[in-house]
């Protein structure tokens, strides 16, 4: 479904067969989105994202044609410990460190925004 939107953009939902729990099938879905329907010329101003139906990780419904998916939920959990033991800039992608990379920057920013230096 596209919506026009008041600036020269688009906006597109996509609807998983099932709940989900992996934070990769999430991102994967999103970045079809985005590269389907963008340009690739046009400025991006602003994404937004809504999630609905998330599942519980111990409420998965067992498919008997693909193997278990334990590994993925292992391996989000090993991340989160983590990051929250050594902070977010522990464990990061590699495109990250990267020229243009901005992760470790709005790491340390309140939402990603100045947040309190905002005042001064």
């Amino acid at each position: 479904m596209s919506t026009p939107t008041e600036e020269t953009g688009f906006a597109h939902s996509l609807k998983l067969s099932d709940s989900t729990v992996y934070s990769n099938l999430i991102n994967g879905q999103l970045l079809y989105l985005f590269y389907t329907y963008w340009d690739g010329v046009s400025p991006v101003r602003r994404i937004s994202v809504a999630a609905t139906r998330l599942a519980d990780r111990y409420g998965e419904q067992l498919d008997l044609f693909n193997p278990p998916k334990y590994d993925m939920v292992k391996l989000e959990d090993t991340v989160d410990a983590i990051r929250k033991r050594f902070g977010k800039t522990s464990i990061m992608r590699a495109s990250s460190l990267e020229k243009g990379g901005t992760f470790i920057e709005r790491s340390q920013l309140v939402g990603g925004h100045a947040g309190g230096q905002s005042l001064e």
